[in-house]
């Protein structure tokens, strides 16, 4: 058996047009506010929950990082997808670094 993703791509490829408002909140909420917008989230239990609340509007893919990366990408680098849904000019460990949360300031 395969391993499950660490990451999707989620794009928005129907509108949320007639549809209910939990959905339309839901695609806000997932980052997804214009048609074909992709975003990537961590599969999680409550990701996947709100996944499943607008499935009909969706596509996910797991996310796949290329196997031979570039040296580590300085921040503001480009990063991006190619046709096989392949995370391009970042390895997977200089693309967690540079996803971390930021610290809370109080």
């Amino acid at each position: 058996m395969a391993a499950a993703a660490k990451l999707h791509a989620v794009t928005l490829v129907r509108s949320p047009i007639g549809k209910s408002a939990t959905v339309k909140k839901t695609l806000e909420a997932l980052g997804l506010t214009r048609m074909h917008k992709t975003t990537i989230h961590k599969n999680t239990p409550t990701v996947n929950g709100m996944l499943r609340t607008v499935i009909e509007c969706v596509d996910v893919q797991p996310v796949k990082f290329e196997e031979q990366p570039s040296a580590a990408a300085p921040k503001g680098t480009t990063v991006f997808f190619d046709h096989t849904n392949t995370l391009r000019g970042m390895s997977e460990a200089a693309f967690k670094q540079h996803t971390q949360p930021l610290e809370k300031f109080e």
